[in-house]
């Protein structure tokens, strides 16, 4: 809960993460300490923020709806697509690691452990919200879709292997490499 406080008070899109941990641990049990855990630091920040700063969650998310405003930049989408067809162009290797990505997703589809549907499902709001929000395209906001694409891209591996043989799998990781 704690570490996930911090999440929020770094990064404000980690409350969508904190919103999805909740959810989780509604069912499993155990949200009240984890909503404890979370509200403390929470709470002592914003209150220390609020009286020293005039607001009491950091203001980074407004500086990237302001980027978005000004005109110079892209949109959230148009960048992520963008991203990934210059990874294309980089190296054409990258169209069968997509490929074996897309098969490790469309297994997760079927088979999600509560982790990995917690992580596709963050990035995937992430997504949504910014976009909708008009944040513009920037590099470093793509980071949180690292882990989902890890994830699947391990699965495809793995099913791979398991379709193909061991030297299939071997010959992903080398490209992967």
């Amino acid at each position: 809960g704690v570490l996930a406080a911090v999440s929020v008070l770094f990064r404000g899109d980690g409350l969508v993460l904190v919103a999805l941990i909740g959810l989780y641990l509604l069912k499993q049990g155990g949200w009240r300490e984890f909503a404890i855990a979370c509200a403390l630091p929470i709470l002592s920040f914003s209150l220390i923020a609020y009286t020293s700063f005039g607001s009491p969650l950091p203001t980074t998310l407004d500086a990237k709806r302001a980027m978005g405003e000004s005109g110079f930049w892209r949109g959230y989408a148009y960048g992520g697509f963008r991203l990934a067809a210059l990874y294309v162009i980089q190296s054409p290797l990258y169209v069968p690691l997509a490929s074996v990505t897309g098969w490790g997703m469309w297994h997760l589809r079927w088979h999600v452990s509560a982790a990995s549907g917690l992580v596709a499902a963050w990035a995937s709001l992430v997504f949504i919200a910014y976009t909708l929000m008009g944040i513009p395209s920037a590099f470093n906001y793509y980071g949180v879709w690292i882990p989902p694409i890890a994830i699947a891209l391990g699965l495809g591996t793995h099913l791979v292997a398991r379709r193909f043989g061991p030297i299939a799998a071997t010959v992903v990781f080398v490209i992967v490499c």
